[in-house]
């Protein structure tokens, strides 16, 4: 089937139920990212914020773009071995993501693997 320029798929189309659902899993210990937004209130509120999230996950499916802030991270250096000796070597980035990203992430992640899923060998692991 051939669709207009610019059409979405029904695939593509986030639905509101889904983002409220993930919304209210979203974990409240972990740190939020460069946008400061607490995992509490996007927790909490999951209800409230579900409609204009929703929205700009479908603009953002749609015209396919990621607001700038979302591609920020607060990257955050861990030892890998005790004590450290050098930096390079024993140091790996831990890179904080803002939660909305991570949330719009999970859902482009799952059409990813439906396409791709079954070229995957059951026998590898890693990377």
């Amino acid at each position: 089937m051939l669709l207009p320029p610019n059409a979405v798929r029904d695939e593509f189309i986030i639905g509101l139920a889904d983002v409220e659902h993930k919304l209210s899993q979203v974990k409240v210990q972990k740190v939020p990212g460069p946008d400061g937004l607490p995992n509490w209130l996007l927790r909490d509120f999951s209800s409230h914020l579900a409609g204009p999230v929703c929205a700009i996950y479908n603009a953002s499916v749609h015209e396919g773009f990621v607001p700038p802030r979302w591609k920020e991270a607060n990257v955050v250096p861990v030892r890998k071995v005790q004590p450290r000796r050098a930096i390079k070597p024993d140091l790996r980035p831990i890179s904080l993501t803002a939660t909305l990203a991570k949330v719009l992430e999970s859902f482009v992640g799952s059409w990813i693997l439906e396409r791709v899923g079954d070229s995957f060998d059951d026998r590898q692991f890693g990377a």
